[in-house]
């Protein structure tokens, strides 16, 4: 029965420890993704900024697209230049000649943003590249300034924070589990003892006393049962002193006497009734 207590108590701590780790690094891993790709986005619109006035004092010889290559060095991130009617008029990382094969970017959501407010952000996933990107768009005159940065530095190490935190969980578990078999020994050799005593009182032996050990919850169970049986023990004695005495009155009678129980059996006599019969 101990250690069905046990393992239940071992069980519901396991599921307790594990419920409330779960939700603990679901919100901080989520709190903190926000937080790295707010900062991204921070980095990228500090950056738009400097690109602009770079784009405004760049050499008018320099195509749109030669100067989106260099920013692009400059910066380690996609630069995209955007005409007003969502045509690419230049990107970092594609040729001149394949420009016009690229998509519209006019509908792009940063691209509206940028347009209603002058600058917006987005973010999302790459079906070619099977990654995340945040983009940043500024309004120029007379186009659209976009950078274009992964996110999977950021996924990286959301990875990495999850697999400490699932090692810490097993060590937590692990340490839930050794301490549950320790607070078992502690708990149940006491009991083990109680129930020992508690058999032996109640096969007859009054004389038999529990030990006093364990908490003090366990404590109070071994001296309830012991002054219990110390009063159980007290009252059999006194009976068994009644008894005796009232032989002994029997016995001084010169008359026989014979005592019936209420079913009309005998429970005592005395000597002198062996002369009646």
């Amino acid at each position: 029965m101990t250690f069905r207590l046990h393992s239940r108590l071992v069980l519901w701590n396991l599921l307790i420890i594990g419920l409330i780790s779960s939700i603990l690094a679901y919100f901080l891993t989520f709190s903190l993704r926000e937080h790295l790709e707010k900062q991204v986005e921070i980095q990228l619109l500090h950056e738009s900024a400097v690109s602009a006035a770079y784009l405004a004092n760049a050499a008018p010889a320099k195509s749109l697209d030669d100067q989106a290559d260099e920013l692009g060095r400059l910066l380690d991130v996609r630069v995209t230049l955007i005409a007003p009617d969502g045509n690419v008029l230049g990107d970092s990382e594609v040729s001149a000649s394949q420009l016009s094969s690229l998509e519209n970017h006019r509908s792009r959501p940063e691209v509206l943003q940028a347009l209603q407010e002058g600058t917006g952000s987005a973010i999302r996933w790459s079906s070619t590249l099977n990654v995340e990107f945040i983009y940043v768009a500024r309004r120029l005159d007379p186009y659209f300034l976009r950078l274009a940065m992964p996110l999977s530095e950021v996924d990286a190490l959301i990875r990495d924070l999850r697999s400490q935190l699932a090692l810490a969980i097993f060590i937590a578990v692990g340490l839930t589990v050794v301490f549950g078999y320790v607070v078992r020994g502690l708990i149940s050799r006491p009991l083990r003892e109680i129930a020992a005593a508690s058999k032996k009182l109640a096969s007859g032996n009054l004389e038999q006393r529990l030990p006093i050990t364990g908490d003090e919850e366990i404590a109070a169970l071994g001296t309830s049962l012991n002054t219990m049986a110390q009063n159980l023990s007290a009252k059999i004695h006194e009976l068994s002193d009644g008894k005796q005495r009232l032989e002994l009155i029997l016995e001084a009678m010169g008359q026989g006497v014979m005592v019936l129980d209420r079913s009309g059996r005998v429970s005592l006599t005395n000597s002198s009734i062996l002369d009646v019969l």
